[in-house]
């Protein structure tokens, strides 16, 4: 089970990134709050989303909580599905 921590500053388009302690982008100690375990990403998202409203998974460790690319996913999904 991952353990995440979020960002305290923002990332460049203004939202906290979600991260796993494993994540090779994630911030150090110092700018990041410690979650826990979670055995998804939804649930840290959840417990982030307690200390920031504007949090977004990370693109690396935490894709399928990622806003953009699930937007982008789901545009394709549409795309398919009209074709």
């Amino acid at each position: 089970m991952p353990n995440y921590v979020v960002n305290k500053s923002t990332h460049f388009s203004g939202e906290h990134e979600l991260h796993t302690t494993y994540c090779p982008v994630s911030a150090d100690e110092d700018n990041s709050i410690s979650l826990g375990y979670f055995s998804n990403c939804r649930l840290a998202l959840k417990e982030a989303r307690k200390h920031y409203v504007n949090v977004d998974g990370c693109v690396f460790c935490s894709e399928e909580c990622n806003a953009e690319l699930n937007l982008s996913r789901h545009k394709n999904v549409l795309s398919i599905k009209r074709n």
